[in-house]
């Protein structure tokens, strides 16, 4: 009498079935999350904002002058869209803090929706701050400055996202650095 070996055993039904309520269970699951609410926004905690990389593959970039100690800083932010999220956060701010090593004064305001919450002004400072509200999908910032000394100038950039939770990139800076010519 001859065995068939295409036949399925009841276990092998048993260990497929178990293995499939978790996949079942995470698909139901993420879209009653977003479900949860009016359907139409994320919890800033489930957002995900990341630097875009610039053409030179940087986050963010110090492009230096011939001369006159100018230079201009620019970077973008943009938003990735999962499929079970249907857009930004309603109500949240991008925050981006430029850090430079040492005093700038910008050439003119900013403008391209972001707006400078710090300094006052136009500077000299070593410190920047833009906001983007709302944070929508992001943006480009970019910027004319001009530094107080010949030579190498960094720019430590950090973002942020106020009003609220945490993010996947909180963590995440992006640094440029160029030299100076007077």
């Amino acid at each position: 009498m001859e065995t068939s070996t295409s036949q399925i055993s009841r276990r092998t039904v048993v260990k497929g079935a178990a293995w499939s309520v978790p996949v079942i269970a995470a698909a139901v699951a993420a879209p009653m999350a977003v479900a949860s609410g009016d359907g139409n926004t994320v919890t800033n905690s489930d957002a995900n904002y990341y630097w875009a990389s610039e053409s030179q593959s940087t986050w963010s970039s110090l492009d230096p002058a011939q001369g006159n100690l100018e230079v201009r800083y620019s970077t973008r932010i943009a938003f990735k869209q999962e499929p079970w999220t249907s857009g930004p956060p309603v109500g949240g701010v991008l925050q981006v803090t430029v850090v430079f090593s040492q005093d700038v004064t910008l050439k003119a305001p900013i403008g391209q929706n972001w707006v400078q919450s710090s300094p006052a002004g136009l500077g000299p400072a070593r410190t920047f701050v833009f906001q983007l509200s709302p944070s929508g999908f992001g943006g480009d910032i970019s910027i004319n400055l001009n530094g107080t000394t010949p030579g190498a100038i960094t720019a430590s950039s950090t973002m942020s996202l106020i009003n609220g939770g945490t993010t996947t990139w909180a963590s995440e800076s992006s640094d440029a650095t160029a030299v100076l010519v007077s």
